[in-house]
C-alpha cells in the first residue's frame, strides 16, 4: 500500500506544486550538469527515465519535502552515480603489469 492510498490529497498537492521538477527537461538538465563536471555531458534517455522513476518513487514514499528542488537534484545525482558505477569496466588484476 503506497502513501497515495493513505493520503491522495497530499500526493496531488505535491505533484501540482512541483510539476516542473518532474519534467524530463529539468531531469535532463540536472543530468547534463552533473555529468559535465566529469567531462562531456551525457544524454541518455534510459538514464533520464531511471532518474524520473526514482524521483516519482521517492515522492510517493516521502510525506514532507522541505526543499523539493534539492530533493530531486540529490536523487538524480545518485542515479547518475549508480549509472557510472554499473558501466565501469573492471580490469582483471592478472592483466595489470607489476
Amino acid at each position: 500500500m503506497s502513501c497515495l492510498d493513505h493520503d491522495p490529497i497530499w500526493a496531488a498537492r505535491m505533484y501540482s506544486r512541483n510539476e516542473a521538477l518532474l519534467d524530463r527537461r529539468f531531469i535532463r538538465s540536472v543530468i547534463c550538469y552533473v555529468t559535465r563536471r566529469t567531462g562531456a555531458a551525457v544524454i541518455d534517455e534510459d538514464l533520464e527515465q531511471e532518474a524520473l522513476l526514482r524521483v516519482c518513487g521517492a515522492i510517493l514514499k516521502t510525506h514532507h519535502v522541505a526543499h523539493p528542488k534539492a530533493f530531486v537534484i540529490k536523487i538524480v545525482r545518485d542515479t547518475v552515480s549508480d549509472y557510472w558505477r554499473h558501466r565501469r569496466i573492471l580490469e582483471d588484476l592478472d592483466s595489470v603489469s607489476a
